[in-house]
Protein backbone atom coordinates (compact mmCIF):
# COMPACT_ATOMS: atom_id res chain seq x y z
CA UNK A 1 0.00 0.00 0.00
CA UNK A 2 1.58 3.08 1.22
CA UNK A 3 5.16 4.06 1.68
CA UNK A 4 5.71 4.72 5.54
CA UNK A 5 7.44 8.11 6.68
CA UNK A 6 10.46 7.93 9.09
CA UNK A 7 10.50 6.64 12.66
CA UNK A 8 10.24 10.55 13.73
CA UNK A 9 7.00 10.79 11.52
CA UNK A 10 8.90 12.86 8.80
CA UNK A 11 9.55 12.95 5.31
CA UNK A 12 13.10 13.57 4.48
CA UNK A 13 13.46 16.57 1.47
CA UNK A 14 14.63 14.19 -0.93
CA UNK A 15 11.29 11.94 -0.81
CA UNK A 16 9.21 12.46 -3.82
CA UNK A 17 5.30 11.00 -4.91
CA UNK A 18 7.09 8.83 -6.60
CA UNK A 19 7.49 6.57 -3.30
CA UNK A 20 4.16 6.32 -3.06
CA UNK A 21 1.29 4.19 -4.39
CA UNK A 22 0.03 7.17 -6.92
CA UNK A 23 -3.32 6.97 -8.11
CA UNK A 24 -4.05 9.23 -11.35
CA UNK A 25 -7.24 10.55 -11.89
CA UNK A 26 -9.05 13.01 -14.40
CA UNK A 27 -10.04 15.54 -11.27
CA UNK A 28 -9.54 14.47 -7.58
CA UNK A 29 -13.06 14.90 -6.58
CA UNK A 30 -15.53 13.15 -3.38
CA UNK A 31 -16.09 10.81 -6.20
CA UNK A 32 -12.65 9.52 -6.51
CA UNK A 33 -11.53 10.16 -2.82
CA UNK A 34 -14.76 7.34 -2.48
CA UNK A 35 -13.30 5.59 -4.76
CA UNK A 36 -9.73 5.05 -2.24
CA UNK A 37 -11.45 4.47 0.42
CA UNK A 38 -13.29 0.88 -1.21
CA UNK A 39 -9.72 0.28 -2.80
CA UNK A 40 -7.79 0.35 0.26
CA UNK A 41 -10.05 0.10 3.33
CA UNK A 42 -13.20 -1.91 1.48
CA UNK A 43 -16.90 -1.27 1.95
CA UNK A 44 -18.74 0.16 5.01
CA UNK A 45 -19.82 -2.06 7.29
CA UNK A 46 -16.52 -4.39 6.98
CA UNK A 47 -14.29 -4.77 9.89
CA UNK A 48 -11.43 -2.40 10.22
CA UNK A 49 -7.76 -3.33 11.98
CA UNK A 50 -6.28 0.07 13.65
CA UNK A 51 -4.75 1.19 10.60
CA UNK A 52 -6.99 0.80 8.01
CA UNK A 53 -9.65 2.59 10.27
CA UNK A 54 -7.12 5.39 10.44
CA UNK A 55 -6.84 5.66 6.22
CA UNK A 56 -10.75 5.28 6.02
CA UNK A 57 -10.73 8.02 8.85
CA UNK A 58 -8.55 10.40 6.71
CA UNK A 59 -9.98 9.93 3.83
CA UNK A 60 -13.83 10.14 4.59
CA UNK A 61 -12.84 13.50 6.51
CA UNK A 62 -10.55 14.69 3.35
CA UNK A 63 -13.75 14.24 1.56
CA UNK A 64 -16.00 16.64 4.15
CA UNK A 65 -13.00 19.09 4.05
CA UNK A 66 -12.75 19.05 0.30
CA UNK A 67 -15.71 20.77 -0.03
CA UNK A 68 -14.67 23.98 1.28
CA UNK A 69 -10.78 23.86 -0.45
CA UNK A 70 -13.01 23.55 -3.60
CA UNK A 71 -14.38 26.60 -2.97
CA UNK A 72 -11.16 28.38 -1.85
CA UNK A 73 -9.24 26.93 -5.13
CA UNK A 74 -11.59 26.57 -7.87
CA UNK A 75 -10.08 24.92 -11.51
CA UNK A 76 -7.28 23.71 -10.10
CA UNK A 77 -8.44 20.13 -9.38
CA UNK A 78 -7.43 18.52 -12.66
CA UNK A 79 -3.87 19.73 -12.04
CA UNK A 80 -3.56 18.69 -8.57
CA UNK A 81 -1.70 16.54 -6.03
CA UNK A 82 -3.57 15.27 -2.69
CA UNK A 83 -0.94 13.73 -0.91
CA UNK A 84 -2.48 12.19 2.23
CA UNK A 85 -1.19 10.54 5.82
CA UNK A 86 -2.61 7.75 8.15
CA UNK A 87 -1.91 8.01 11.72
CA UNK A 88 0.63 5.04 11.03
CA UNK A 89 2.67 7.90 8.87
CA UNK A 90 1.72 5.73 5.72
CA UNK A 91 1.12 7.95 2.49
CA UNK A 92 -0.99 7.76 -0.26
CA UNK A 93 -1.27 10.38 -3.49
CA UNK A 94 -4.04 11.09 -5.78
CA UNK A 95 -3.06 13.31 -8.41
CA UNK A 96 -4.59 14.82 -11.71
CA UNK A 97 -2.77 16.07 -14.56
CA UNK A 98 0.72 17.41 -13.64
CA UNK A 99 0.37 17.34 -9.66
CA UNK A 100 1.26 21.36 -10.07
CA UNK A 101 -1.01 22.66 -7.00
CA UNK A 102 -0.43 20.28 -4.06
CA UNK A 103 -2.55 19.31 -1.20
CA UNK A 104 -1.78 17.50 1.94
CA UNK A 105 -4.69 15.75 4.16
CA UNK A 106 -3.51 14.31 7.31
CA UNK A 107 -4.38 13.65 11.29
CA UNK A 108 -3.38 16.19 13.72
CA UNK A 109 -2.07 16.26 17.21
CA UNK A 110 -5.73 16.53 18.72
CA UNK A 111 -7.21 13.93 16.03
CA UNK A 112 -9.17 16.02 13.52
CA UNK A 113 -8.23 15.63 9.88
CA UNK A 114 -6.87 18.66 8.10
CA UNK A 115 -6.41 19.24 4.53
CA UNK A 116 -4.57 22.30 3.43
CA UNK A 117 -2.60 23.46 0.38
CA UNK A 118 0.77 23.31 0.92
CA UNK A 119 3.46 26.37 -0.72
CA UNK A 120 5.69 25.25 -3.28
CA UNK A 121 8.84 26.37 -1.37
CA UNK A 122 7.53 24.32 1.79
CA UNK A 123 6.42 20.74 0.03
CA UNK A 124 9.00 18.27 1.14
CA UNK A 125 9.45 20.36 4.83
CA UNK A 126 5.50 20.50 5.10
CA UNK A 127 5.48 17.18 6.66
CA UNK A 128 8.22 17.85 9.27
Amino acid sequence: MGQAMSTEGQLSPDQESDEYDVKKVEEINKIQLGKLIIEYCGNEGTTDDEQTASLRKVLQRAIINLVPQQEKYPGVWRDAELKIFDLYGHGYVVRSGEGSVRFVAQITENGDVELRKIKEESWCTSMK
